[in-house]
């Protein structure tokens, strides 16, 4: 009898490890044998706890999965939430999302597409310092960049990318796939790409900005890297202090119906691939046309333009200036301007 239950115990200890060593195999995604969003409300929050992998699907939208309780309007998305995830391509994070705590997208293995209503930490980010002065629960330093959702540990599918938040600078490893982001403030309550959003930020090649956005902060994509073309909503009023600094944006499409942006010092800066800056116009059928080497000041505010603000000494590219009436050109273009532009006004 002895020998039998010995057996017996041998036997059950082999499948329990064969088990477990599945489950490690598998992932924690699914060694559980859970499916979809786990998570609980919090203190009135719907928390996003874990996401666990559902065969076939590889685009997440938070919006429409999730079924909120009666009376939970808000959610929060917790740290690690979808992390290690190998399987979402798209994760669109509706605007009713309160909070994302630090790292919940940090190791995904495939994304290409991230939909966010705010970047970093939550809604409540300043363009500019202290312009709202010390809330409590306003986004700050790391916290108001895209590098706030990702992680800093090194992984085989990781890119390596050093943001710079103002105060210092920190590397953190995004999915190498991820390709584009959206920031798309379907709110009522207006927003502003929060300073340095995305400074530095050379992995993406595309950067949708969507919705009710006012302002682009203070150096908020500043030093970025292969994102070549970047169309502001109509809504859009102020571009801040060196928001496109030294980075290799060739196009920047201001919003047809737009009137009077505020481009303060610095805002372009040094920025050596500059091809374009105003609307797009129609030519023929094409109803997306640009003008090479061309600034159009048609829906800038020309009475308070910021000192350097279209400094392109740096480029040795020869642009033509329309609209340009009532520009102290030696302020907005630098002492040297003479070299690099021909205003065309008439």
């Amino acid at each position: 009898m002895k020998k039998v239950l010995k057996i017996f115990l041998v036997i059950t200890l082999a499948l329990v490890t064969a088990l477990g060593m599945m489950a490690c195999n598998n992932g924690s995604s699914t060694g559980s044998g859970k499916k979809g969003i786990s998570g609980s409300v919090v203190d009135g929050v719907y928390e996003v706890r874990k996401y666990y992998v559902e065969k076939d699907v590889t685009t997440l939208n938070l919006g429409t999965v999730i079924e909120l309780p009666e009376g939970v309007t808000q959610i929060k998305i917790k740290k690690n939430a979808f992390a290690g995830n190998n399987t979402l391509k798209e994760v669109i994070v509706p605007s009713n999302t309160k909070e994302i705590e630090a790292g919940a997208f940090a190791k995904m293995q495939a994304l290409e597409t991230l939909e966010l209503p705010f970047v970093g930490l939550n809604f409540n980010a300043d363009p500019t310092y202290n312009q709202t002065g010390s809330a409590e629960e306003k986004a700050v330093d790391s916290t108001r960049t895209i590098a706030h959702l990702f992680g800093t540990e090194v992984y085989d599918k990781g890119a390596k990318v050093t943001v710079n938040y103002g105060s210092s600078t920190t590397d953190v490893y995004m999915p190498a796939s991820l390709k584009k982001v959206v920031i798309n403030n379907a709110k009522t309550d207006a927003y502003n790409i929060p300073m340095y959003a995305f400074n530095g930020v050379t992995l993406f090649e595309n950067i949708e900005l969507k919705g009710n956005i006012v302002g682009i902060g203070e150096y908020a994509f500043s030093g970025v890297g292969n994102v070549r073309t970047i169309e502001l909503p109509e809504t859009v009023k102020t571009i801040y202090k060196g928001a496109f600094s030294n980075s290799f944006i060739k196009n920047v499409i201001i919003g047809a119906t737009t009137n009077n942006v505020d481009i303060k010092e610095d805002a372009f800066k040094g920025c050596s691939l500059l091809n374009y800056v105003g609307k797009y116009f129609t030519d023929g059928e094409n109803t997306k046309a640009i003008k090479n080497y061309t600034i159009d000041f048609a829906q800038i505010n020309v009475v308070i333009i910021g000192t350097n603000a279209f400094d392109l000494s740096a480029s040795k590219i020869k642009y033509d200036i329309l609209n340009s009436t009532g520009i102290d050109l030696v302020k907005v273009f630098g002492e040297d301007h003479a070299e690099y532009i021909t205003v065309k006004n008439a």
